[in-house]
């Protein structure tokens, strides 16, 4: 009779925490895109009110106003761009540490395999031992009944 693998609820339990942090580091990465995006947005838009504010100089259409308002809006747009990169910063750090734990995670899980692949094959060869004493027992009775007979 074959043994049941003592650490399957371990490699079961393992590989769902795998799959846990790949979600959790393809969350990350997505968060990471959508950032970086963010960040071109604002940077885009730093690029649109300079072209506008140069475009209106050359013209003498530029108003204190309207140059005050454009550099408020454009200082607004550089502490967005600047969280921004501070928040992909936070997020690539936090990204890097759990591929790393997916690595620890996938080395472990590993590990945990090769164990039941070691207990599976010593549980074949067991099984294949025992059959052989079994096969041999029937044929020792077998030959003792035929010699009885004779």
């Amino acid at each position: 009779m074959a043994q049941s693998f003592r650490l399957s609820r371990l490699l079961r339990l393992r590989t769902q925490l795998r799959r846990l942090r790949e979600h959790e580091a393809a969350a990350l990465e997505q968060q990471l895109g959508s950032l970086e995006r963010e960040t071109d947005a604002a940077c885009a838009a730093q690029m649109v009110v300079a072209e506008e504010q140069r475009r209106a100089a050359e013209t003498d259409t530029l108003t204190p106003g309207a140059l005050r308002l454009g550099g408020d809006y454009a200082e607004a747009l550089a502490g967005a761009e600047r969280a921004c990169r501070v928040a992909m910063a936070d997020v690539g750090r936090a990204l890097a540490a759990k591929r790393d734990e997916l690595t620890v995670s996938h080395r472990d899980e590993s590990k945990v395999r090769r164990l039941e692949e070691i207990h599976r094959g010593r549980t074949d060869e067991e099984q294949a031992r025992l059959t052989a004493v079994q096969l041999d027992e029937l044929a020792i009775d077998r030959h003792e009944r035929a010699r009885r007979q004779r």
